[in-house]
């Protein structure tokens, strides 16, 4: 028996809102980058390894990243909120 989900992304996003320092690296699974790259929040680019594609100098944080879990990657584009990285990062696909 298949068990399906629907969420109200409105309503994660606002539950969610400034705790995504702790959310993406609970969820990702890769602690140790999140804990490195949060500690350049802010800057202009932090440049470390991407948690999708790898790539060594190309993800950043972008600076509303506490508030909405939003980054960027040179290679795989922008992820608007934390709920776009983490389906990215896990595959996920949820039903809205």
């Amino acid at each position: 028996m298949t068990t399906e989900y629907h969420y109200n992304t409105k309503e994660v996003k606002e539950l969610a809102r400034g705790r995504w320092l702790h959310i993406i690296p609970a969820l990702a699974g890769n602690s140790e980058l999140f804990a490195k790259v949060s500690k350049r929040v802010g800057r202009h680019y932090q440049g470390v390894e991407c948690p999708i594609c790898g790539g060594t100098d190309r993800y950043g944080l972008l600076p509303s990243f506490v508030e909405t879990g939003a980054s960027h990657c040179r290679h795989c584009g922008a992820f608007r909120d934390g709920l776009e990285l983490l389906q990215k990062i896990n595959g996920w696909t949820l039903a809205w």
